[in-house]
């Protein structure tokens, strides 16, 4: 929009203050009278044009605090004494006097002055006659006097006195622009001339203006655009080698890239993919931090405002999020194959609040349905307790989106399954292919599924664990229903733990005694036998829902390590154990490969060439599972099966969950090659849960608002200063100062380390020749060999140790191999030399020497790794083969290969040996606080029951009396 101006004088109010703009009058025959006022005619009359109120007499407007014009007013102010002052005076004035008139004195100016202020200050009584000759005598003064300058003042009252009595000629506007020329201006050869050559002006002016767009439009298209462009340009300048180019271009990431890109270009373009996800992932996570990370980048991160336009796309209220759905259908459009989804289904516990927002209360019971606005009884309505949520997994692709979530107290499974039904609906129309639901085993779940057809009686013949789609009930469109394989497993780890006996088809008993047995073993020698296996683990009744803690109890490294005890008869009567942990693992594995090249025989995809292997397995995992049962201490009952009784739930959940996996393989293997089992897990909604509760701090119990807020956050997509409105703001550009240090390299050397902090130790064991070795028995001898392998695997990683020096580390051939190693090995363990494992047996000889100073002693990494060199030394046999010997000849005598090697090595193994201990002196101070607690608890326990048996005694002597 251009700038709106006085036609008349170009005047603007952003020029003059107080200043206001007036339209030309409606009335034809007031804006004629405008128009020939400003001396124009009805031809120019144009409704966008203005005139400024310079042109206004005071009396003109209305005594109101706006600008007014009283009806019938006319512009009269058209004569410019002043930058912006006008006056009522005519344009031109023609006066003829005579040359020969006498210049008057001095006295006679003053004379004249007097004359001239009596005039003024009479009133104008005069006649006509006397007024011309007024004026002529005025201009006969004026005309004597041009030669002198006359005052300002007497300029000023002759102009006044003029005014009154000379009529004005209207003077013509000069034309601007080509399009203010009308036909008047072209009436004669002269105006046509003139207007002709402004015309010509004009246009010659508008080439040159085009001429200088055009060059700057070819700059701007040359200019470095882009981070490619920029390298291109360097390289073309010599300044980048080709090698160079490509290797940067090649290893920076593609969110660099984009900063990089934006920061050349045009800071109104469009934000990248990768920047809006960068922004929006760091702003989720920390509002501060994004401040930060834009401030740094010189803003080119978006503005939080514009991330909440984005976020505003999304309703986020309670129901399915029609939003999402869109976005499926278009990823289906784009998608150059069948897309294939799962749906999966949970709770997550809300805080039980009311919250007001923007007029509308949040927290109540809302499946989506506006009830608050269409049902007047809604204020009697429940608080929610859960957020039921259902989200879309894709099998054949690696994405995710929530599909709506809905806020319960408690839903029976007839109204969860007219949910599903509708989530069905909805899914069909996007174009997506889905047969199957994951859930875990509440029973409000079961009954949702038993609802719409499904039968899990597995002892029926007609168990039936899936039912039709019900959005196409006239098709057979089998929904296969998946019981989640991590909550299954908990399940079956709970049943042992709490029943501590199951009998296996063989009529053996596995214990979960054997297992405590284990971790009190290996606490009890120091060292595990290469498990995980800890307190917590038996402990598993203080965190039932950690899913590491189950897997890793009923793992192959625990059956092996059962195994191994049993070898070293420290364990007896351990198989049948071994064996369920082995059989629990295997199944585990197959049901969470995320893995197409996944290697081992269960750790795998399901496909074409192992879907026979993975049927009989399932075939022997029913039988297994068939024959246990519990044992009964009586001998009047029989055992029970564990798939008949109360605590079937996790057993009967891995034979579904492997049964229809096969079965879906079956069904969707037109679209897909391969099928990975974890895109069935529950796992994709449990680590959308954990995001939306990291969003308010780790929040376990976000209220409603929270919740909705955290959802819409999600569905879109992820040095710190103080507040700018705090008590201070920063003043300078301060930083705080730092100190590097620099590690001296040497050329001749495997690895780098500083040897001057253990200098120190030397003279302490100079002349330290005598101490008593302690001796290992043979499960810490056995550990220890076991253990040297991972280190070697370590060292190997570094890949800075010369190839003769490599040679000297692994023995395939080795005779004293580890039991350990010999159980676990499924091609992939390292078998160490026996130098290495000599080397290994020295360290742990030192460092249980030393046991009692790890928590006092300063610097005791480098107390034990000295301590454990000097031990190493009086064994002249290590490393002192004859290619060693060569290789060392020409090297440093204090500082060769050799014994970089050793001390390599010894290093390693100290290193682990202390985070071990560390991590057991931990759990020793955890379990004595919990054993203190338990201890005031049972304290308080037995006190009250000691009080209460008091009062009973009172009582029954009171009755007595």
């Amino acid at each position: 929009m251009g700038r709106v101006s006085c036609f008349y004088c170009q005047s603007t109010p952003s020029k003059i203050s107080g200043l206001t703009l007036h339209t030309l009058p409606a009335d034809k025959h007031l804006r004629n009278s405008w128009l020939k006022a400003c001396g124009y005619n009805e031809n120019d009359y144009s409704p966008d044009r203005r005139i400024c109120s310079l042109h206004f007499e005071d009396e003109c407007y209305k005594a109101t605090a706006r600008k007014l014009l009283k009806p019938g007013s006319v512009p009269s102010k058209f004569h410019k004494i002043s930058q912006y002052l006008y006056v009522n005076k005519p344009k031109k004035q023609i006066i003829e006097t005579s040359d020969s008139e006498p210049s008057c004195s001095h006295n006679d100016k003053s004379q004249f002055n007097n004359e001239i202020l009596e005039i003024t200050d009479s009133e104008p009584s005069c006649s006509h006659n006397d007024t011309s000759e007024n004026v002529n005598e005025i201009l006969e003064i004026t005309e004597l006097n041009t030669k002198r300058k006359m005052s300002q003042t007497l300029s000023d009252v002759i102009y006044v006195i003029m005014n009154d009595f000379i009529s004005e000629t209207p003077k013509r506007r000069r034309n601007r622009y080509v399009g203010d020329v009308t036909t008047p201006d072209l009436s004669t050869p002269k105006r046509a001339k003139e207007n002709f050559t402004v015309a010509k002006l004009k246009i010659i002016k508008q080439r040159r203006k085009i001429k200088t767009l055009t060059q700057k439009i070819n700059r701007l298209q040359k200019k470095l655009s882009s981070l490619k462009t920029l390298f291109a340009y360097m390289k073309k300048q010599n300044l980048l080698s080709e090698v160079a180019h490509d290797n940067i271009l090649n290893t920076t990431s593609e969110p660099i890239k984009d900063i990089l890109n934006r920061a050349l270009k045009s800071r109104n373009s469009k934000y990248s993919p990768s920047i809006r996800s960068f922004a929006l992932t760091l702003q989720f996570y920390s509002s501060k931090a994004y401040m930060f990370v834009r401030k740094t980048f010189k803003n080119l991160l978006p503005h939080p405002t514009t991330l909440k336009t984005w976020y505003s796309v999304v309703g986020g209220d309670p129901g399915f999020t029609k939003e999402a759905f869109e976005a499926i259908q278009l990823r289906v459009k784009q998608s150059p194959q069948t897309v294939i989804c799962n749906i999966c289904i949970d709770e997550m516990s809300i805080r039980k609040q009311i919250s007001y927002l923007n007029g509308k209360f949040y927290g109540r019971v809302d499946l989506g349905t506006n009830a608050e606005e269409h049902n007047d009884d809604f204020d009697n309505a429940q608080e929610a307790t859960n957020a039921l949520v259902f989200l879309a997994a894709c099998v054949n692709g690696h994405w995710k989106v929530p599909l709506g979530y809905f806020l319960i107290h408690s839903l029976c499974g007839s109204e969860r399954a007219n949910l599903l039904t509708k989530c069905f609906e909805l899914l069909q129309e996007t174009g997506v292919i889905c047969h199957s639901i994951t859930f875990d085993g509440a029973p409000s779940n079961l009954s949702m599924c038993t609802s719409l057809g499904s039968n899990f009686d597995y002892y029926c013949e007609n168990f039936k664990p899936w039912f039709n789609n019900p959005s196409t009930p006239l098709q057979f469109n089998p929904i296969y229903v998946f019981w989640d394989a991590s909550h299954m497993l908990k399940l079956v780890r709970n049943t042992l733990g709490d029943k501590q006996t199951i009998q296996n088809g063989k009529g053996e008993i596995i214990k979960w005694n054997h297992i405590v047995k284990l971790q009190e073993l290996q606490e009890s020698k120091g060292l595990h036998a290469a498990n995980k296996l800890k307190k917590p683990h038996i402990r598993y009744f203080e965190n039932k829902m950690n899913v590491r803690l189950a897997a890793q109890t009923l793992s192959q490294s625990v059956s092996s390590s059962l195994l191994f005890c049993e070898e070293l008869k420290l364990l007896s009567e351990i198989k049948p154990t071994a064996e369920f942990c082995k059989i629990i693992n295997n199944v585990f594995d197959l049901l969470n490969c995320r893995n197409k090249l996944g290697k081992g025989n269960y750790y795998c995809p399901v496909n074409e060439e192992n879907k026979q292997y993975i049927s009989e397995f399932l075939i022997y995992f029913k039988e297994y599972v068939e024959n246990l049962a519990y044992v009964n201490n009586t001998n009047n009952t029989n055992n029970e099966y564990l798939l008949k009784s109360q605590r079937k739930t996790g057993f009967l959940g891995l034979i579904i969950y492997l049964t229809n996996l096969l079965k879906l393989y079956e069904i969707i293997k037109p679209y897909i090659l391969y099928l990975l089992s974890y895109k069935i897990s529950q796992d994709h909604l449990e680590v959308f849960f954990s995001a939306m509760r990291s969003r308010g701090g780790f929040n376990n119990n976000p209220n409603a608002i929270q919740f909705r807020s955290a959802y819409k956050r999600l569905l879109v997509r992820h040095e710190i200063n103080g507040s700018e409105f705090g008590n201070c703001t920063l003043l300078d550009s301060s930083t705080i100062l730092y100190v590097s240090a620099n590690k001296r390299t040497d050329a001749d050397a495997i690895f780098n380390f500083n040897d001057n902090d253990e200098s120190q130790y030397f003279d302490e064991f100079d002349h330290d020749y005598e101490y008593q070795r302690p001796s290992l028995e043979d499960y810490v001898v056995d550990v220890v060999k076991y253990t040297s392998g991972f280190i070697i695997r370590k060292i190997k990683r570094q890949k800075n140790i010369c190839t003769i020096c490599e040679s000297q580390l692994i023995d395939e051939n080795n005779e004293s191999i580890s039991l350990l190693l010999k159980i676990k090995n499924k091609g992939r363990l390292i078998n160490t030399s026996a130098d290495v494992q000599k080397i290994c047996l020295a360290t742990e000889h030192v460092i249980r020497m030393n046991n009692h100073l790890i928590l006092s002693k300063k610097n005791i990494s480098q107390y034990l790794c000295i301590k454990s060199m000097n031990e190493v030394c009086f064994e002249t046999s290590i490393f002192n083969s004859d290619i060693m010997k060569n290789h060392i000849l020409d090297q440093d005598v204090f500082n060769s290969h050799r014994s970089q090697l050793i001390h390599l090595i010894i290093r390693h193994y100290v290193t682990i040996r202390l985070h071990h201990f560390a991590k057991m002196h931990t759990l020793s101070i955890t379990k004595k606080k919990y054993s203190k607690e338990h201890d005031k608890f049972d304290v308080l326990a037995l006190l009250i029951l000691i009080s209460g048996l008091r009062a009973c005694a009172l009582a029954s002597c009171t009755v007595k009396f």
